[in-house]
């Protein structure tokens, strides 16, 4: 596990970003032998084989239980709203740890705190020095004089390379707003290539709240794309191309008000009579979550779809409530 420490917006916080370096070897792993709890007998070269369908196939799992049961021990609590994510708190310190696989990141607004939970790690598990934390997981950390910037770029780059439209002309937005999307027209020729973009335009929608609309409609066709429901995704990927940039700023806030808009498109979706809506949260100056979808019902239409999505709205904020209580 590779660990880097840096200074993050805040002066008080810091933040540190940690890899394991060995895969699922690392630590003491008691792995099961499979879902019927026999494991068939290897004889000569087929050993090794039968060791990798029968005897690792938990080894995901037992690595999981094996780093939670280390934070639990050390005082930690797993978050309510991700599982991913566990939470130190003494007092008015703080660690957040957030593992994915074998990748973490570790903040803390308390330094002392933070160093002796690392050198406790180090104990537990093989450590080294990787640098500061600039990318993870295709998220592009920037430090600014007012806060932290997070962006994509790179992943979107790739993006436009895959499509070979990295020299096309950019476009101002990424949908007509005027065009709603059926499932009319000729069948596109490359499916698979449809639903890769697609697929990876749904990851870039972490950072970037203006892509979320135009990506939920045009992810609505994976199963069957037509040639204008690829034209679409050109357009998106030619709005990409000007706006490479764009991503999320958290800057330091002294409100932690939850503010929360919705709305929807009124039965944009001609073949069900279905509305695409979305939210957006704020916590503080921040915005913290946000989501595009299609709504499940068509009957509340005629009054408004707007009422469709409240609950889900509701719902998404008492979870931020839940969570920012807990941390306090």
């Amino acid at each position: 596990m590779a660990l880097a420490s840096d200074l993050a917006p805040c002066d008080d916080l810091v933040c540190r970003f940690g890899k394991l370096g060995t895969g699922y070897g690392t630590g003491r792993l008691e792995v099961g032998s499979g879902n019927s709890g026999r494991r068939p007998v290897a004889y000569g070269s087929n050993a090794r084989l039968h060791r990798g369908l029968y005897g690792l196939k938990q080894a995901p799992r037992a690595w999981f239980h094996r780093f939670s049961a280390f934070l639990f021990a050390t005082g930690f609590s797993c978050s309510r709203i991700d599982s991913s994510l566990f939470v130190l708190s003494k007092g008015a310190d703080l660690i957040y740890l957030l593992l994915y696989v074998d990748d973490i990141v570790v903040t803390s607004n308390n330094s002392v705190l933070l160093n002796a939970f690392i050198s406790k790690l180090s104990k537990e598990f093989a450590t080294k020095d990787m640098g500061s934390l600039i990318y993870f997981l295709g998220l592009e950390e920037h430090r600014t004089s007012s806060g932290l910037f997070i962006s994509q770029a790179k992943y979107a780059h790739e993006i436009l390379q895959r499509a070979k439209l990295v020299d096309s002309k950019p476009m101002s937005t990424p949908m007509v707003v005027a065009h709603h999307l059926s499932t009319d027209g000729p069948d596109f020729d490359d499916p698979s290539l449809y639903q890769s973009l697609v697929g990876s335009l749904q990851y870039l929608t972490i950072t970037r709240l203006d892509l979320a609309h135009a990506v939920s409609a045009v992810s609505q066709y994976m199963h069957k794309p037509s040639l204008c429901h690829f034209q679409a995704v050109k357009q998106i990927l030619r709005y990409i191309k000007g706006t490479l940039r764009y991503g999320l700023s958290f800057t330091p806030s002294s409100s932690c008000n939850i503010l929360a808009y919705s709305d929807a498109d009124w039965a944009g979706r001609p073949d069900t009579q279905r509305s695409i809506s979305g939210y957006a949260i704020y916590l503080g100056d921040n915005l913290v979550s946000w989501h595009s979808k299609n709504n499940r019902l068509c009957l509340i239409q005629a009054m408004n779809p707007n009422t469709e999505r409240l609950p889900a709205l509701l719902s998404k904020s008492s979870g931020l409530v839940i969570f920012f209580v807990i941390s306090r």
